[in-house]
């Protein structure tokens, strides 16, 4: 869900990049001007910070679910050669 929503406030993002919206077309002088990119950039610093951080709580996510079945599996395999070990001598013997 974090993925989702960081996601899209980086695309609001760069679509006020490709318009060139930073401004609103509006003439500031240089102070402002400078506030203006700054409030932008430290908003798009916290949307990207925030979609790494969603995107590693996933990678985490899948990484344990897969490591529990691959222990699962390899369990389950040790098993089964234990019951064909234990068949094996009882047919011997």
């Amino acid at each position: 869900m974090g993925v989702l929503i960081s996601a899209s406030h980086l695309l609001g993002l760069l679509e006020i990049i490709r318009s060139n919206g930073l401004t609103n077309g509006e003439p500031v002088g240089l102070r402002e001007h400078y506030l203006q990119v700054g409030a932008f950039y430290s908003r798009g610093f916290t949307t990207g910070f925030f979609l790494c951080f969603s995107l590693m709580l996933l990678a985490i996510a899948v990484g344990t679910w897969y490591d529990d079945r691959r222990k699962r599996r390899k369990a389950e395999s040790c098993r089964i050669a234990r019951l064909t070990e234990t068949s094996a001598r009882t047919i011997e013997g």
